[in-house]
């Protein structure tokens, strides 16, 4: 009987050890959204149309391209900081050699994820990512306050004809002054990276006038992954 008792007991202090033992539970932060990955690339499709109102009817043009974005490498920045060399490309067609347009730089850090893209800042995602929270997306340049807020979080999307269990929609900004209109908006998919991008911004001399008239200047464009590479 004692030893059975001590057997029993044994068993009980090795369950409580191996409890003890256990990794704590993980928290999803978001971070997979971002990845940073030396090598990896993303290429997009970019339709693109631009107004111009110096004749009228507004003069419409249509571009169409490729850009691909290419985490070349890491360096440590001004601020002592790791950052990622973000070279982009660009290609008319796809028989076309790609011709690097620009390089961005990006940081990633334990609450944030930046990129400087034509030498202004922009606070892209921030950690944890959580559905319906805001920030100021340009809280690190001087531009005007832009409120980005998670709008989904998770979700499944087919985006260029690419499947993705979890994406993340970034809000960036809907303001509408019946003379100017700004949309901007981007979606995230976990270990790609930016999947999609929409941006507009119109103007018209009347307010009357409503958007869809071709009395206006200004810009239309989206980005939408066409392939990828996480290596």
């Amino acid at each position: 009987m004692i030893s059975y008792r001590l057997s029993i007991l044994a068993c009980a202090i090795l369950i409580l050890v191996s409890c003890k033992k256990d990794d704590p539970v993980k928290i999803d932060v978001g971070h997979s959204y971002f990845p940073v990955e030396i090598g990896s690339w993303i290429i997009y499709d970019v339709d693109s149309t631009v107004w111009n109102d110096f004749d009228v009817p507004s003069v419409v043009t249509n571009y169409q391209y490729q850009i691909k974005e290419v985490i070349e490498s890491a360096f440590i920045d001004d601020e002592g900081r790791e950052a990622l060399r973000w070279e982009r490309y660009k290609r008319d067609t796809v028989t076309d050699p790609w011709v690097i347009k620009d390089v961005w730089i990006a940081n990633k850090t334990v609450s944030t994820a930046e990129k400087v893209e034509e030498n202004e800042r922009f606070i892209k995602l921030i950690f944890p990512v959580r559905l319906a929270k805001i920030w100021d997306g340009n809280a690190a340049n001087t531009m005007d306050e832009w409120d980005y807020q998670y709008t989904e979080v998770d979700a499944p999307k087919t985006i260029g004809g690419l499947s993705f269990d979890s994406t993340l929609t970034v809000a960036q900004q809907d303001f509408n002054t019946w003379v100017t209109y700004d949309f901007f908006e981007e979606y995230y998919a976990k270990n790609v990276g930016m999947v999609y991008k929409k941006g507009l911004h119109w103007e018209k001399g009347d307010a009357n006038l409503n958007w869809d008239v071709d009395y206006k200047a200004g810009y239309e464009y989206t980005m939408t992954i066409n392939s990828y590479s996480n290596q």
